[in-house]
Formats: structure tokens, sequence, C-alpha cells
């Protein structure tokens, strides 16, 4: 007597189908992610130090290049606005520069990190950054010894060269997860 399939030809399709999407679905929860996200593209912060006559500490503001939400890491600050006052959030792996905005006055800008946690053009650890008006410091790219969910101090001075007045802060930058 021969053998009668249990699944005619009718039923084995949508069997394996289902079978297909059940085991895409374990696959794909069973990925973990890895660590400080899925990194597609390193955002570029730029910081503004913004320098008001007679007003000793400046304030600040700044934009993600690209949108830093949509990179994977989580974020506690949105794309660009004014700089939060418990620190910005960036992710490791990303870059940050500084610019400076002084009324219109020509400007020198220096910003110290102790922590050395940026490297420079060249690529190596470095503690400060300058520019002058008209340019962003330059490299800014993080570097391995950022820690993940740390929080690092950065000191900024802006001397108006026109007035003769200096402008300091010490803001925070926070690494994010």
């Amino acid at each position: 007597m021969p053998l009668k399939p249990i699944l005619n030809v009718y039923h084995r399709r949508p069997l394996a189908t289902v079978i297909a999407i059940v085991s895409i679905g374990i696959l794909l929860g069973s990925c973990k992610q890895p660590p400080g996200g899925f990194r597609t593209v390193a955002t570029t912060w730029v910081i503004t130090v913004h320098a008001t006559p007679h007003i000793k500490k400046p304030t600040h503001t700044f934009t993600a290049n690209p949108d830093a939400n949509s990179n994977g890491c989580i974020y506690a600050t949105s794309a660009s606005g004014t700089y939060p006052a418990t620190g910005l959030t960036v992710c490791l792996g990303d870059t940050i520069q500084w610019q400076g905005e002084a009324q219109g006055h020509p400007f020198n800008l220096l910003v110290v990190l102790p922590d050395k946690i940026l490297n420079d053009a060249s690529g190596n650890a470095s503690g400060s950054f300058a520019t002058t008006t008209g340019s962003a410091t330059p490299g800014g790219a993080m570097n391995s010894s950022a820690n993940k969910g740390a929080h690092y101090e950065w000191y900024v001075s802006l001397l108006d060269t026109q007035t003769g007045e200096t402008h300091d802060d010490d803001p925070k930058i926070i690494i994010g997860h």
C-alpha cells in the first residue's frame, strides 16, 4: 500500500512560507546591538560660542550633521539648538568643532579639554583647540580615551579683539550610549 502524504501540495507552500517568516523573525530578534549602537555615519557637531559685549559668560548653540538622532546612538539632545545646561550628549566616533561669534567683531577663540578626548587635525590626542574669526577649529574627532556615559568639561575663552573683553565658560560634553 503506498504511503499517503500528510500534507498535500496545496498545504506545503504556505507552511514553508510560515516557517521561513518565523525563522527570520527569530534570527532578527536574537541579534544583539553592538556597544555604542549601530553606527553608519559619525556626526560632526559644530558648537558656536556667542559673545555679547559686557556679558562675561558666552552663550552656545550647536548643529549636528548628519542629524545625530538618526545614527543609532541614544542622544539626550536634538540635532541643533541652544546648548543644554546639563551638557551636550554626543557619541563615540563623533567629531566636535567650535567656532565663535562676537557681534561682528574680530576674535580669538581657545577651547581646552583637559581629558584629551579629541584628536587634532593630525590625529593626535589634543587638550586644546584654537581658531580666529571666520573659521571653525580643525580636527575634533573623538579618540579611544573617551568613555561611554562619561561627562567631560571643556573650557572656552573668546577674546573680542576689538573691545578687549574676554568671555569664559565651562560647559560639559556627555558621551551617550
